[in-house]
């Protein structure tokens, strides 16, 4: 593109996940994106669309017929939600689920209609699909396989299913499962592309299983009824890789974690003589996704670390895991970040550039002083308020919130973990006194998890800690980042200057027009204040 080249390519590249709590980018992917890229005649610009496999091809609905009568009824259903997206004209962005379906249902009464009620084509024949299809998963999921007596096919159970589709539906299962979310949480699952475990499930081929993120400062459940749910999802894959819609069950943690313990204590066919397992105390077993955070343990202690990061609790073994390359990192810089304001610095508001008259302490007993700081004092407000009016409203509201936490603009290290080229590994750290650990890892067939197994501290180890979360620095090093610079190119023309533009409002809003007969008036009345003065 910098070369001007036109063309289209294949290249696997690292898609960072951007959507979850707090919008952390916490997981990366290799992704073979297709790019086409085009050069933009007469200026020194290309532009270019970069696609994922799954969004090369779309459903084609044109020829599709829908029942008229079953369409009205499956906008009637009380479990769907409907991202807050523009499907229809005179349609808000932000508006309910309810009105969204009031516009759908116009739409379908009067398609076919002289004037029809005018709604994107497209985007209402693909609603109602999505609506179609996942009343039909309802029946043969959830009905079927999960609520009705043949439950026993399933090892775990499932407390809820839900289905998000690339046609903007939200349905969940049971139906009283969506009546139990307050209006915050539902309006937060409303649009499905900006669900983490949505688009999680569009970059992998394997089942992703997730908890909610925990920054490791408080315990996200205790396998209780109140505990977490274990969420499970998957892409629904049809040919041409396309994914129309993603599944994710819902697990309670106890019996989840149950499962994968007892799984453990099963002999392979080949070795009938298992003599340790993930139910032994001493033996330490983790559970780690594919970003590194802990889904699941043995150990009661470190139960309320489920949801944080594993280089927390077990910063030695992250480490050899590293240097072993069973995980791989990456490592970038956020220039637009925002920290809190740090206490050691000295900060102010606005400047006040005009210098004050100093205080002599027996001058100040005199009403002549008195009299020359006021007007000395207004003058010099009227003047900075003339000068610099929009930032004397942002002085005083600094000055009366000086103590008020703010943050500030910084610079901070991301850091994303990944598996690497070696998920089965087995090793052990060299600790003082004799002192050793071992540990070993292998990978969970069919998804997105690695089991770690450990032996006990034995108390020597150093017990570092591996952090993940976005830390605050000063930037790189310029005298290396000159070392290896990135690819350039001149632009072959330059635009100084542009025929239809106006020099002479250049600079304008760098400083806002004073009334120059109110700063007449306000001297006037400063001199004649110091000539009464001075007579008394």
């Amino acid at each position: 593109m910098i070369d001007g080249i036109k063309g289209t390519r294949v290249v696997e590249t690292l898609q960072r996940n951007s959507n979850g709590e707090e919008k952390l980018e916490r997981y990366v992917f290799k992704v073979n994106m297709t790019y086409s890229h085009q050069f933009i005649q007469n200026t020194s610009f290309s532009m270019a669309i970069a696609l994922p496999s799954f969004n090369l091809w779309l459903l084609n609905l044109k020829d599709t017929d829908f029942d008229d009568r079953r369409s009205e009824k499956l906008l009637e259903t009380n479990n769907i939600l409907i991202a807050p997206w523009q499907f229809c004209m005179g349609q808000d962005n932000n508006d309910s689920t309810d009105a969204i379906m009031q516009h759908l249902k116009d739409y379908f009464q009067t398609e076919g209609a002289p004037v029809p009620v005018g709604c994107d084509t497209e985007m209402a024949r693909r609603m109602l699909f999505d609506l179609q299809v996942t009343t039909d998963l309802e029946r043969e999921i959830w009905a079927e396989n999960i609520q009705g007596g043949s439950s026993n096919r399933l090892p775990l159970k499932v407390e809820k299913v839900l289905v998000g589709t690339m046609g903007g539906l939200t349905r969940m299962f049971p139906n009283d499962s969506m009546a139990e979310l307050t209006d915050a949480e539902k309006e937060l699952l409303r649009d499905p592309w900006e669900q983490d475990y949505y688009e999680r499930s569009l970059f992998s081929e394997y089942y992703t299983i997730s908890v909610p993120y925990n920054a490791g400062r408080y315990a996200v459940g205790n396998g209780t009824d109140s505990g977490v749910l274990v969420q499970a999802s998957k892409a629904i894959r049809l040919d041409k890789e396309i994914a129309p819609a993603v599944l994710a069950a819902y697990l309670k943690e106890e019996d989840f974690s149950n499962r994968w313990i007892d799984i453990t204590t099963k002999c392979p066919w080949w070795n009938t003589t298992c003599d340790r397992s993930c139910a032994d105390e001493d033996i330490f077993c983790y559970l780690l996704d594919n970003g590194g955070f802990i889904i699941g343990t043995n150990q009661d202690i470190y139960e309320p670390f489920v949801g944080s990061f594993f280089g927390l609790i077990e910063g030695d073994i992250m480490n050899e895991m590293l240097n072993k390359t069973v995980f791989e990192k990456i490592e970038s810089y956020d220039y637009q970040a925002s920290c809190p304001k740090l206490e050691d610095k000295q900060t102010t508001a606005a400047g006040r550039s005009i210098h004050l008259p100093s205080l002599s302490f027996p001058e100040a007993l005199t009403l002549n002083w008195w009299a020359t700081k006021a007007s000395w004092g207004f003058v010099q407000y009227t003047l900075y308020d003339l000068l610099f009016s929009s930032w004397s409203s942002t002085t005083v509201d600094a000055q009366e919130n000086e103590n008020a936490e703010e943050n500030v603009s910084c610079i901070k290290l991301e850091k994303q973990f990944f598996f690497g080229p070696e998920p089965h590994h087995t090793d052990a750290i060299e600790c003082t006194r004799n002192c050793s650990r071992e540990w070993r890892t292998s990978k969970v067939p069919g998804t997105n998890l690695m089991l770690v197994v450990v032996e006990a501290d034995c108390g020597y180890c150093p017990n570092m800690v591996v952090q993940q979360a976005p830390e605050r620095v000063d930037g790189p090093d310029p005298c290396e980042a000159v070392k290896n610079p990135r690819y350039r190119k001149r632009p072959e023309y330059c635009y100084a200057s542009h025929p239809d533009e106006n020099h002479k409002t250049c600079g304008g809003g760098s400083c806002i027009s004073m009334s120059v007969t109110t700063l007449v008036c306000h001297l006037v009345s400063f001199y004649v204040v110091m000539k009464i003065l001075k007579v008394v």
